[in-house]
Protein backbone atom coordinates (compact mmCIF):
# COMPACT_ATOMS: atom_id res chain seq x y z
CA UNK A 1 0.00 0.00 0.00
CA UNK A 2 1.41 3.39 -0.82
CA UNK A 3 -0.16 6.63 0.55
CA UNK A 4 0.11 9.24 -1.71
CA UNK A 5 -0.95 11.98 0.59
CA UNK A 6 0.46 13.26 2.71
CA UNK A 7 -3.06 15.09 5.01
CA UNK A 8 -2.46 12.40 7.50
CA UNK A 9 0.87 13.95 8.27
CA UNK A 10 0.21 17.28 8.90
CA UNK A 11 0.01 16.61 12.38
CA UNK A 12 4.11 16.35 11.93
CA UNK A 13 5.20 20.01 10.62
CA UNK A 14 7.61 21.12 12.63
CA UNK A 15 6.28 24.43 12.93
CA UNK A 16 3.03 23.53 14.63
CA UNK A 17 4.41 20.40 16.70
CA UNK A 18 4.94 22.63 19.63
CA UNK A 19 1.36 24.49 19.45
CA UNK A 20 0.01 20.44 19.20
CA UNK A 21 1.44 19.44 22.18
CA UNK A 22 0.54 22.75 24.31
CA UNK A 23 -3.23 23.22 22.94
CA UNK A 24 -3.45 19.09 23.78
CA UNK A 25 -1.13 19.01 26.78
CA UNK A 26 -0.29 16.00 25.41
CA UNK A 27 3.48 14.09 25.87
CA UNK A 28 5.66 13.10 23.47
CA UNK A 29 5.03 9.41 23.69
CA UNK A 30 1.15 9.85 23.92
CA UNK A 31 1.23 11.61 20.01
CA UNK A 32 3.58 8.94 18.72
CA UNK A 33 1.19 6.42 20.29
CA UNK A 34 -2.16 8.65 18.77
CA UNK A 35 0.18 8.41 15.62
CA UNK A 36 -0.44 4.84 15.61
CA UNK A 37 -3.58 4.40 16.00
CA UNK A 38 -4.88 7.24 13.49
CA UNK A 39 -3.89 4.98 10.67
CA UNK A 40 -0.15 5.51 10.95
CA UNK A 41 0.61 2.30 11.60
CA UNK A 42 3.81 2.10 9.74
CA UNK A 43 5.62 5.02 11.54
CA UNK A 44 8.29 4.45 13.90
CA UNK A 45 9.37 6.72 16.51
CA UNK A 46 12.56 7.02 14.23
CA UNK A 47 10.42 8.48 11.34
CA UNK A 48 8.48 10.61 13.91
CA UNK A 49 12.16 12.13 14.58
CA UNK A 50 14.07 12.31 11.31
CA UNK A 51 10.85 13.84 9.61
CA UNK A 52 11.23 16.66 11.91
CA UNK A 53 14.63 17.01 9.92
CA UNK A 54 13.76 16.17 6.09
CA UNK A 55 9.50 17.75 6.73
CA UNK A 56 9.60 18.50 2.97
CA UNK A 57 10.47 15.50 1.35
CA UNK A 58 7.82 13.22 0.07
CA UNK A 59 7.89 9.95 1.85
CA UNK A 60 6.20 7.04 0.34
CA UNK A 61 5.40 4.20 2.94
CA UNK A 62 5.59 0.64 1.31
CA UNK A 63 4.19 -2.38 3.56
CA UNK A 64 7.19 -1.40 6.31
CA UNK A 65 9.58 0.46 4.11
CA UNK A 66 10.27 4.06 3.73
CA UNK A 67 10.75 5.13 -0.05
CA UNK A 68 12.22 8.37 -0.53
CA UNK A 69 11.17 9.63 -3.94
CA UNK A 70 12.62 12.54 -5.88
CA UNK A 71 10.23 14.81 -6.47
CA UNK A 72 11.93 18.09 -6.63
CA UNK A 73 13.87 19.22 -10.09
CA UNK A 74 17.31 19.22 -8.07
CA UNK A 75 16.76 16.17 -6.95
CA UNK A 76 15.30 14.54 -10.19
CA UNK A 77 18.59 15.66 -11.91
CA UNK A 78 20.75 14.67 -8.83
CA UNK A 79 18.86 10.91 -9.01
CA UNK A 80 19.64 10.65 -12.85
CA UNK A 81 23.46 11.59 -12.89
CA UNK A 82 23.85 9.50 -10.03
CA UNK A 83 21.90 6.55 -11.70
CA UNK A 84 24.62 7.15 -14.96
CA UNK A 85 27.22 6.99 -12.54
CA UNK A 86 26.42 3.63 -11.55
CA UNK A 87 25.78 2.39 -15.09
CA UNK A 88 28.93 4.25 -16.31
CA UNK A 89 30.85 3.05 -13.08
CA UNK A 90 32.16 6.75 -12.28
CA UNK A 91 33.40 6.19 -8.96
CA UNK A 92 34.65 9.94 -8.59
CA UNK A 93 31.01 11.65 -9.67
CA UNK A 94 29.45 9.36 -7.35
CA UNK A 95 31.38 10.46 -4.64
CA UNK A 96 31.06 14.09 -5.72
CA UNK A 97 27.50 13.59 -6.04
CA UNK A 98 27.06 11.73 -2.54
CA UNK A 99 29.14 14.40 -0.36
CA UNK A 100 27.95 17.57 -1.93
CA UNK A 101 24.13 16.91 -3.26
CA UNK A 102 21.24 16.21 -1.23
CA UNK A 103 21.25 14.42 1.80
CA UNK A 104 21.20 10.49 1.82
CA UNK A 105 20.72 11.25 -2.17
CA UNK A 106 22.05 7.30 -2.31
CA UNK A 107 19.08 5.93 -1.45
CA UNK A 108 16.54 8.00 -3.69
CA UNK A 109 14.26 6.14 -5.94
CA UNK A 110 14.10 7.49 -9.16
CA UNK A 111 10.60 8.74 -10.00
CA UNK A 112 9.96 6.81 -13.14
CA UNK A 113 10.92 2.77 -12.55
CA UNK A 114 11.63 2.88 -8.94
CA UNK A 115 15.26 2.12 -9.47
CA UNK A 116 17.63 3.19 -6.64
CA UNK A 117 21.48 3.14 -7.30
CA UNK A 118 22.13 -0.05 -5.67
CA UNK A 119 19.81 -1.62 -7.10
CA UNK A 120 21.31 -0.15 -10.57
CA UNK A 121 24.16 -2.18 -9.14
CA UNK A 122 22.85 -5.02 -8.37
CA UNK A 123 21.12 -5.43 -11.75
CA UNK A 124 25.07 -4.76 -13.11
CA UNK A 125 25.98 -7.83 -11.38
CA UNK A 126 29.05 -5.36 -9.84
CA UNK A 127 29.67 -6.07 -6.17
CA UNK A 128 32.75 -3.39 -6.12
CA UNK A 129 29.99 -0.48 -7.01
CA UNK A 130 27.86 -2.35 -4.69
CA UNK A 131 30.46 -2.19 -1.57
CA UNK A 132 31.26 1.21 -2.39
CA UNK A 133 27.73 2.53 -2.53
CA UNK A 134 27.18 0.99 0.89
CA UNK A 135 30.28 2.37 2.31
CA UNK A 136 28.68 5.74 0.99
CA UNK A 137 25.59 4.72 3.13
CA UNK A 138 23.25 2.50 0.60
CA UNK A 139 20.47 1.27 2.64
CA UNK A 140 20.79 -2.83 1.85
CA UNK A 141 16.88 -3.19 2.10
CA UNK A 142 15.57 -0.01 -0.28
CA UNK A 143 12.96 -1.27 -2.57
CA UNK A 144 11.77 -0.66 -5.94
CA UNK A 145 7.72 0.17 -7.01
CA UNK A 146 7.57 -3.56 -6.65
CA UNK A 147 8.80 -3.93 -3.89
CA UNK A 148 12.10 -5.85 -4.29
CA UNK A 149 14.96 -5.57 -2.48
CA UNK A 150 18.43 -5.59 -3.83
CA UNK A 151 19.05 -8.93 -1.83
CA UNK A 152 15.57 -10.96 -3.69
CA UNK A 153 17.24 -8.85 -7.04
CA UNK A 154 20.80 -10.99 -6.86
CA UNK A 155 19.26 -13.94 -5.50
CA UNK A 156 16.53 -14.28 -8.14
CA UNK A 157 19.44 -13.66 -11.22
CA UNK A 158 22.09 -16.18 -9.34
CA UNK A 159 24.16 -13.53 -8.69
CA UNK A 160 26.16 -15.41 -5.32
CA UNK A 161 28.92 -12.50 -4.98
CA UNK A 162 26.35 -10.01 -4.86
CA UNK A 163 24.34 -11.76 -2.69
CA UNK A 164 27.16 -12.47 -0.23
CA UNK A 165 27.51 -8.62 -0.29
CA UNK A 166 24.16 -7.64 0.74
CA UNK A 167 24.78 -10.47 3.36
CA UNK A 168 27.38 -8.86 5.01
CA UNK A 169 25.86 -5.57 4.61
CA UNK A 170 22.57 -7.11 7.13
CA UNK A 171 20.54 -7.12 4.52
CA UNK A 172 16.88 -8.35 5.73
CA UNK A 173 16.58 -12.35 4.55
CA UNK A 174 12.73 -12.03 6.10
CA UNK A 175 11.75 -9.33 3.29
CA UNK A 176 9.07 -9.94 0.65
CA UNK A 177 7.74 -8.39 -3.03
CA UNK A 178 4.75 -6.99 -3.47
CA UNK A 179 3.37 -10.05 -4.62
CA UNK A 180 3.97 -12.15 -1.87
CA UNK A 181 7.45 -13.69 -3.03
CA UNK A 182 10.29 -13.87 -1.02
CA UNK A 183 14.31 -14.46 -1.61
CA UNK A 184 13.78 -18.55 -1.65
CA UNK A 185 10.93 -18.12 -3.94
CA UNK A 186 13.27 -15.65 -6.65
CA UNK A 187 16.04 -18.62 -6.28
CA UNK A 188 13.74 -21.45 -7.22
CA UNK A 189 11.43 -19.33 -9.73
CA UNK A 190 13.81 -16.93 -11.68
CA UNK A 191 16.05 -19.29 -14.78
CA UNK A 192 19.28 -18.20 -13.63
CA UNK A 193 22.70 -20.22 -14.60
CA UNK A 194 23.63 -21.26 -11.45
Amino acid sequence: MILESESHLSFLQPYNFKDLLEKHDISREELDYRAFLTGAKYLTKSYLITSFIHSFRRVYFLLNLVMVIAHTPVELAQIKKLLYAVRTSNYDEIRRICEKGIDDIVNYNNPMDGETPLLVAVKKNDEIMMQFLLDLGAHPDVTDFKGQTPLIRAAGRGFVEAVQTLLNAHAKTDMRDLNGNDILFACLSDGTLR
